[in-house]
């Protein structure tokens, strides 16, 4: 009759004789463990994992390519205004400046035999304008449709054909006077010496030494001053100016002086060639200063793709 403790006994051999067989059998197949299969489930998360972090990194760089395409075109369109604005306001400037016959600029033209020349000008004006009414109606029937230009290719056209600096210069060109397409290229940067040199060489004596009155000593003030204030001192009774007034002022019955319009003149000449240098040259600053930002853009851009390359392919 069997006991607990035989029992007990027997289920112990019995186990340990199981054990044995289980260590010396080759053809028992092996369970996999829990830690097992919990690596292959991480190796499988890990492809995944690694899958869409690549497909996120391709969606960011695509949307880092149209944010930076975004803003080299506003860069574009903001270069674009902005020459079109100073192009706009150099025409406007240069509309209202007209050549004497001395070859002077001057705001207004001779008034003598102003009756005649209305009468001839308003006849002319007509007849111009009739003819031109003909010309357009014949170009829009010939041509209907004008070919699209692009903004830069318009830029461009405006600052060839305009008159700005063309119709005014060409006429003081051809009278061999000083104009902005003769002006030396440092001119602006002319100081002391070298500034009234230039100026006595371009508007005379007179004006040098009312420069020096004024204590006008470099082109850079020059260019900041209207002629009303340059000449606002011949105004003042300074004892210093008695002799310079009676050179270039004459005195009228009621005892003013008035200065002589060929010196006034000359000076009014030099200080709009100027100013003009100046916006010409500040236009090229801001051109260029645009031009080298674009380049910037492209580098950035170029360095970001380098950098997502390097995350998404680190064994390439």
């Amino acid at each position: 009759m069997l006991n607990f403790s035989n029992l007990a006994r027997f289920g112990i051999e019995y186990a340990i004789k199981n054990k044995e067989l289980i260590n010396n059998s080759s053809t028992i197949l092996t369970v996999p463990t829990a830690s097992q299969t919990k690596n292959a489930e991480m190796h499988e998360l890990s492809i995944v994992d690694r899958i869409e972090r690549w497909c996120n990194a391709q969606k960011a760089g695509v949307k880092l390519t149209n944010v930076l395409k975004e803003k080299k075109q506003e860069k574009e369109n903001a270069l674009e205004k902005t020459e079109t604005q100073d192009t706009e306001k150099l025409e406007k400037k240069s509309k209202k400046i007209k050549v004497s016959p001395l070859g002077l600029i001057v705001n207004g033209a001779s008034s003598s035999k102003k009756g005649t020349n209305e009468a001839t000008s308003s006849n002319n004006n007509k007849a111009s304008l009739s003819s031109s009414t003909k010309r357009i109606a014949g170009c829009t029937k010939k041509n209907p449709t004008k070919p699209t230009t692009t903004g830069v290719e318009r830029t461009e056209k405006r600052l060839s054909d305009s008159s700005t600096f063309n119709d005014v210069s060409a006429k003081i060109r051809k009278k061999n006077y000083v104009n902005i397409l003769n002006l030396p290229d440092d001119v602006l940067s002319f100081s002391n010496d070298k500034f009234y040199d230039y100026v006595r060489e371009t508007a005379g004596e007179e004006a040098v030494e009312i420069c020096k009155f004024q204590a006008i000593r470099s082109t850079a003030v020059l260019i900041t001053t209207t002629i009303d204030e340059t000449l606002a001192i011949l105004d003042d009774n300074v004892e210093e100016l008695k002799d310079f007034k009676r050179r270039v002022d004459y005195t009228r019955f009621d005892g003013k002086f008035v200065m002589k319009i060929g010196i006034k003149n000359r000076i009014k000449n030099l200080i709009t060639l100027l100013k003009l240098k100046n916006e010409q040259t500040q236009i090229t600053i801001n051109t260029t200063t645009v031009d080298d930002q674009n380049i910037d853009s492209q580098n950035l851009y170029e360095l970001m793709l380098s950098l997502f390359s390097t995350i998404l392919f680190p064994m390439e």
